[in-house]
């Protein structure tokens, strides 16, 4: 195994445990609105910081990695919704990734990149909250019987809410991780 292969399994695995302590530590906020707000939010941002410092794949292994071990974990209680998390997961990380790989290496000015890639870091949440509330109004019907309300209004607005705050929180993790990244690597 080689450097890059080691670096890029530790960040994963790094990255992964970000996400599933913030799901633990949300299971026991009693699963409320700030529960889910928090705990959104730090795995969105685990997320997209593995996207971008980490790659895509490492994203992406998070990304179907996190809801599967929720469900495992007790955490996720519905397993026809995992599908769709993944969905939305798989979704934030390759917009937000690429948006904000393009613009940080574009030649416009900095205010205008960091727009640019807090609007894109928008459209990442945004799109995934399309994407998991069209998914669980329209296509978890075909599979379940009554999908619960909860899921329903849980795979809403609280999706952009906690994909954008996850964003912002990136922002403002991975200028000082791609730092340290370049002096270890």
């Amino acid at each position: 195994m080689n450097n890059k292969t080691t670096a890029w399994i530790a960040r994963t695995g790094l990255f992964l445990a970000v996400a599933v302590i913030a799901q633990l530590i949300g299971s026991q906020m009693g699963g409320g609105i700030a529960g889910q707000i928090i705990t959104g939010s730090l795995v969105n941002m685990a997320l997209i910081v593995a996207g971008i410092t980490a790659g895509i794949s490492s994203g992406i292994s998070i990304a179907v990695l996190s809801p599967c071990l929720a469900f495992l974990l007790g955490i996720m209680k519905f397993a026809p919704a995992i599908p769709i998390v993944i969905a939305g997961n798989i979704a934030i990380v390759i917009i937000t990734a690429f948006v904000y790989n393009y613009y940080s290496k574009s030649e416009m000015k900095l205010a205008l990149q960091k727009l640019f890639i807090l609007l894109g870091m928008i459209f990442g949440a945004l799109f995934k909250c399309a994407l998991m509330w069209i998914s669980a109004l329209y296509i978890l019907p075909l599979f379940v019987a009554k999908v619960p309300p909860a899921i329903i209004s849980s795979f809403s607005l609280p999706q952009a809410v906690t994909g954008t705050i996850g964003g912002i929180l990136a922002m403002l993790t991975v200028p000082s991780l791609l730092k340290i990244k370049r002096n270890d690597v």
